[in-house]
């Protein structure tokens, strides 16, 4: 049993987010504000039962400020837990968390790994049954808004389900199971859905049973599932030794997963594709990007890579490009030596600033397969611009001279057909073609 997903909506910068785990060691890297500690918090809030939290604590500013008006919303954390055996459901407890029902629906969007079962605990942070109540039968929107603006955080409660088998990021829902605040419309909580929701759960009996948040290995314990949370490692320790800390770490593999938040390029080479989370800040809200997301079966359909996984070809290639790929604001791919060398002396010259200043990374592919790095780029992956910079091999001279390479000019119309199969439809990878190779 681990940690496999985590969807946070409304808390602090995270306005909609959702983060994918596996087992072993986790990366979340990030700039600093980007909403790391946040993500971290929220977990903790969720999970953790020596990290107490209440309305007590619960401040006006834990709602994201993206809401303007935070009265009346909701803070939803839900945690998706994979590889439930049935040794694991031997634990009554645990055996409450597992849906009796699969939403196949839900699974198509949260891809289930192996034949076992998953199971759900969720946190509503959200008005009292009586507030939600007096609001939903108001029909004036003047009066409707007299009426919310009376909402104290004290009329807030906390209140746990299991079984969920929803994403709560989607805003369709949240408008179902909340309401159009703004419009004046708030949902009737006599007709709150447990199909959508859960079931009310005893989320001391699940702290207490399954899951245990540790620091150290000593305090290791008979549950079912430890979680570690290392926050901004960097910070403490050395450059030299931050990557024999993180193989270190990977020993833990069997009886603990690690999460581990970043912004050093140190412990972001090291980490594989598949075990990172990048948050990305855009004005007041950050939002959570997985490179590894549905890239498989990108490669295994588009590449046609029928025998070896496009996240794999990537992990071999990346080595000494992976922190370019992951805190650059924009990529730009290139083909080889002369580009890598040229390219960034003719934008300083052109625009007066550097590559570097602008936040932009060069990639020197060392060839033209550049489908393997572009497809990490995409709205359900790393949601920032990739430029592709090569050339058609037009040939400049004449098909009659020994110098002319037929060849060369029919991969180059080949080249731009793949790349504008591949990505003429996707926002964020844009190809550059110029007619005639560098040397030229």
């Amino acid at each position: 049993m681990f940690l496999k997903y985590l969807q946070i909506v409304n808390y602090k910068n995270l306005r909609s987010a959702r983060f994918s785990f596996v087992e072993g060691v986790n990366t979340v890297i990030g700039e600093n504000d980007s909403g790391k500690s946040n993500a971290m918090t929220a977990l903790r809030i969720l999970l953790d039962d020596t990290y107490y939290y209440n309305t007590k604590r619960l401040k006006e500013n834990d709602f994201s400020d993206s809401l303007g008006n935070w009265k009346g919303h909701w803070i939803i954390l839900s945690a998706v837990f994979g590889k439930i055996t049935s040794e694991d459901k031997e634990t009554e407890v645990c055996a409450g968390i597992v849906p009796e029902n699969e939403n196949e629906e839900f699974l198509k969007s949260y891809i289930k790994s192996g034949e076992d079962d998953i199971g759900v605990i969720s946190l509503f942070i959200r008005p009292q049954k009586q507030v939600r109540k007096k609001l939903s039968e108001i029909t004036d929107i003047a009066e409707f808004e007299e009426e919310r603006k009376k909402i104290k955080i004290s009329d807030y409660e906390f209140y746990y389900t299991s079984r969920a088998q929803t994403d709560f990021t989607d805003k369709d829902i949240y408008t179902k199971i909340v309401g159009d605040l703004e419009k004046g419309q708030c949902s009737d909580p006599d007709e709150d859905d447990d199909r959508i929701l859960g079931c009310k759960l005893n989320i001391a009996d699940v702290q207490d049973h399954i899951l245990k948040i540790v620091e150290y290995e000593v305090n290791r314990t008979r549950e079912l599932i430890n979680i570690m949370i290392i926050e901004e490692p960097e910070a403490h320790i050395h450059t030299h030794i931050q990557r024999t800390l993180f193989d270190k770490l990977k020993v833990t593999k069997d009886y603990t997963q690690i999460i581990t938040t970043t912004h050093s390029t140190h412990l972001a080479e090291v980490s594989e594709v598949k075990n990172i989370n990048i948050l990305k800040s855009i004005g007041s809200n950050s939002i959570s990007m997985q490179p590894s997301q549905g890239l498989d079966e990108f490669g295994k359909k588009n590449l046609q890579l029928k025998n070896l996984k496009l996240s794999d070809c990537i992990e071999r290639y990346l080595d000494s490009k992976r922190s370019v790929l992951l805190f650059s604001k924009g990529v730009v791919l290139v083909e080889g030596d002369g580009e890598e060398i040229l390219i960034p002396n003719l934008i300083k010259n052109a625009l007066g600033v550097s590559l570097d200043e602008m936040g932009i990374g060069l990639v020197n592919v060392g060839s033209v397969s550049f489908e393997y790095i572009a497809s990490l780029f995409s709205e359900e992956r790393i949601k920032r611009t990739c430029a592709i910079v090569t050339d058609e091999d037009i040939q400049i001279v004449e098909t009659d001279s020994k110098l002319y390479k037929a060849e060369a000019e029919k991969r180059g119309k080949s080249r731009k057909k793949k790349l504008a199969d591949l990505y003429g439809t996707n926002p964020w990878v844009e190809s550059f073609f110029a007619p005639h190779t560098l040397e030229v």
